[in-house]
């Protein structure tokens, strides 16, 4: 696998976004049982590195007062390489039959956590235990939610986990606060769920349809508050480190492997790290912009990135780290 490369084509740009925008449902916690053994596949020398790990908070009213001299406020955009995305075309098959609609909505609403845009849905208390149980019955489906009144597919994510409380979190590639307010806005007046069929024959109640996708913008600005005296860059780390392991459990079926991703500090370095608030963290690329990767104020040298299911992912977490030659 090259792991090193820093120039990226148009298909690998593609590639990427595809497998990026599989827009699987986040409700729930996934929980990955990490085998004794990894393979260590890329050991990246911060001298080649261009980033900086700082604490930001995204509302002004959740600065603590004691803290509030110690802040600075900075604008910030969220790190995405790609051009406005314009609608394409998917060929699928779906049910005749729709689950659920906007009818099922109690309330939708927009929001960024500091690592995406994504939309928190919020169903009627009618729908919330009809909703668990479709979801429980087709574990491993894809579905489609759809805008019933322009024929936009939404996203197609697969159904991870059951999911229970009548609360589900779509994010399908969301890039920017206006993206996710227009999904938000179709989601309430439009959505329908359906169910996707995707491998051995097509099954009654099926239809074979071409359905085009939401389109998004391009990434935009992000106001944000900063601590500076909490700053970490390049110069703070050692060495990032790419270590492979075996899938476990359902996992199994979206990629043999997957990839954990960590920054070495230096000792002085992790000394000041171990003595900071337990609080989040946040990871900027060589252009201070926000990668979307959290990391938790947790003690030790080695601060945790973010796992992957896909070499795409690493390719591209990597191209946004390493300093252009």
């Amino acid at each position: 696998m090259k792991f090193f490369a820093v120039s990226r084509s148009y298909a690998a740009k593609k590639k990427w976004r595809a497998a990026r925008n599989q827009g699987y449902l986040l409700a729930g916690l996934l929980l990955l049982v990490k085998p004794l053994h990894a393979e260590i596949i890329a050991t990246v020398p911060a001298q080649q590195l261009s980033f900086q790990i700082e604490h930001l908070i995204f509302s002004e009213h959740d600065i603590p007062p004691a803290e509030r001299q110690h802040y600075r406020i900075r604008n910030l955009s969220y790190a995405d390489d790609t051009q406005p995305q314009p609608s394409r075309t998917e060929t699928v098959h779906i049910s005749d039959q729709v689950f659920f609609s906007e009818q099922d909505i109690a309330s939708v609403k927009p929001e960024f956590d500091g690592r995406e845009f994504a939309v928190d849905v919020h169903l009627q208390e009618t729908a919330v235990e009809p909703f668990a149980q479709f979801t429980r019955t087709h574990l491993g489906s894809r579905i489609a939610l759809m805008d019933h009144f322009s024929g936009l597919l939404f996203s197609a994510p697969i159904i991870q986990t059951e999911i229970n409380g009548g609360r589900l979190r779509i994010s399908s590639g969301l890039t920017t606060l206006q993206d996710a307010e227009n999904f938000a806005a179709h989601l309430k007046n439009h959505l329908e769920i359906r169910l996707l069929h995707e491998h051995g024959r097509l099954p009654e109640n099926f239809n074979t349809v071409t359905l085009a996708s939401f389109p998004l913008q391009a990434a935009g600005q992000i106001q944000a508050w900063t601590h500076p005296a909490w700053r970490f860059s390049q110069d703070d780390a050692e060495s990032l480190i790419i270590s492979r392991r075996p899938s476990t459990g359902r996992m199994q079926s979206l990629s043999p492997d997957y990839y954990e991703a960590v920054i070495v500090l230096k000792e002085e370095a992790a000394q000041r790290w171990s003595r900071l608030p337990e609080t989040t963290f946040y990871l900027l690329d060589k252009e201070n912009r926000l990668t979307g990767h959290t990391i938790p104020r947790v003690g030790g040298k080695t601060l945790y990135i973010d796992l992957f299911h896909f070499e795409e992912q690493v390719e591209h977490l990597l191209w946004q780290l390493k300093r252009h030659p």
